[in-house]
């Protein structure tokens, strides 16, 4: 069934209505990392290690380190703000816990890409969110993750390996 979903890029499943808030906008960046990493456990500061729930393709469940890097552009920059992110923290934490799709690019090997897609219905818009993990030695580190509403750019993000399916 994978393969088939793999090589057709079958629809997604049925987008999820969360009883989550959205995150109220002109706060410091400390209150919205205190949200989003208590999710899992952790301070604004520190990283938390996440087995990951979803990963039964695997014997050896892979670890994500969720940390502030999730928002960090290459050159250091804060990105938690970008784009009005900041509003959405408990969804892309939700998205990360449990995703719709799992998506790899590469071969489990470090250097390889884990995208984790979820789709959530907010009235009558649907919300994407994603979250791209980079393997490193022992942990997959969080590279980005953020929302969109818009729905091609985000089903441009289905690439790769299809590893976990909702």
């Amino acid at each position: 069934m994978i393969d088939a979903v793999t090589q057709s890029q079958g629809g997604m499943p049925e987008p999820r209505r969360l009883d989550l808030p959205l995150l109220p906008t002109g706060q410091e960046e400390r209150y919205y990392l205190e949200r989003f990493m208590g999710a899992f456990g952790a301070g604004p500061g520190e990283t938390a290690l996440v087995d990951d729930p979803v990963a039964t393709w695997r014997e050896d469940r892979p670890v994500l380190a969720v940390a502030r890097d999730l928002f960090t552009s290459h050159a250091g920059k804060s990105k938690l703000k970008k784009a009005g992110r900041e509003v959405f923290m408990l969804y892309i934490a939700a998205t990360i816990q449990a995703p719709d799709e799992v998506w790899m690019v590469g071969t489990g090997q470090e250097g390889a890409t884990m995208t984790r897609l979820a789709r959530f219905r907010m009235g009558r818009d649907l919300l994407n969110v994603l979250a791209v993990f980079r393997r490193g030695a022992k942990v997959w580190s969080g590279v980005t993750a953020y929302q969109t509403y818009d729905g091609t750019y985000f089903n441009s993000k289905r690439t790769g390996n299809l590893c976990y399916r909702r």
